[in-house]
């Protein structure tokens, strides 16, 4: 540990180039708030220090957050566009894909086949709108979009 000035203890985390727009620093102590102070050095010396920054901290990925505003656009008797706003969180991780789920008013699903008697389409989505096609014209049918992460479907 070295003492900076007032703002007590610290650990040099890392060196990083020029090129580098962020960085990561793991196994940081659990118990104790963190902040971070940033520097930068050339050939001519150390530059005077930021105001220290309070850090984002991820202990552990997880699930993103439900997606937001979802809005049916452009219906057509067998098709129509999903709009939906991306989740408050992603969970720590990139969102890598959106996937719908639907049913019908009249659906009877076995309950092994699907989650309550939701139906999966197809095909997955990377950003909004997700472009349904393949209903029943004239059937009300209710959908579900979730966001997934590495770590899995919020």
């Amino acid at each position: 540990h070295h003492q900076l000035d007032n703002y007590g203890p610290y650990l040099p985390c890392g060196i990083v180039d020029g090129k580098m727009t962020h960085f990561v620093a793991i196994k940081l102590p659990t118990s104790t708030p963190v902040k971070y102070i940033i520097t930068a050095e050339n050939s001519v010396g150390l530059s005077e220090r930021s105001e220290a920054s309070k850090m984002k901290r991820t202990l552990e990925a997880e699930l993103p957050s439900c997606v937001r505003r979802i809005e049916a656009k452009n219906i057509r008797p067998t098709a129509v566009a999903m709009h939906f706003e991306e989740p408050e969180h992603d969970g720590g991780e990139s969102i890598t894909e959106y996937v719908v789920f639907w049913k019908t008013e009249d659906d009877a699903i076995p309950p092994e086949e699907s989650k309550q008697g939701f139906h999966k389409f197809e095909n997955a989505f990377e950003t909004s709108p997700a472009e349904i096609t393949g209903i029943v014209p004239g059937s009300k049918v209710t959908f579900r979009i979730h966001a997934v992460n590495s770590v899995g479907r919020g």
